[in-house]
């Protein structure tokens, strides 16, 4: 039988609805576990509160777990959110160079704006 570092990736991305420090859920669980063996992103649904520049939040919540938090403009107009998460995305994926990794959807939403790569 295989060991879980054989077949787990170094990264794993994770597409959530919901917000990691809400109520310790299913995703927090195996994620959590996961992360022992790689090292997690949890990336949130964003939340709408800049006023000059989209950007993204990284914060250490464990051992190997990190959340990522979209911060999008007040007033975007909602055809151009997916436009700004990908943006965002390509930026993440390049400055952490992940090299072996998976996305893991918790919200079918997130395809939209990731449905290009290839994890």
């Amino acid at each position: 039988m295989e060991s879980s570092i054989e077949i787990l990736p170094k990264h794993i991305l994770c597409f959530s609805h919901l917000r990691w420090d809400f109520v310790f859920q299913r995703p927090q669980h195996l994620l959590s576990r996961f992360a022992k063996d790689a090292i997690v992103y949890f990336f949130e649904e964003p939340v709408f509160d800049t006023l000059n520049e989209s950007y993204l939040s990284i914060s250490k919540r464990s051992e190997g777990v990190n959340v990522v938090v979209p911060h999008l403009l007040e007033k975007i107009d909602p055809l151009t959110v997916n436009t700004a998460l990908t943006l965002l995305l390509d930026k993440f994926l390049l400055d952490v160079k992940m090299d072996d990794w998976a996305f893991w959807y918790y919200t079918p939403m997130a395809y939209a704006f990731t449905n290009k790569y290839k994890p």
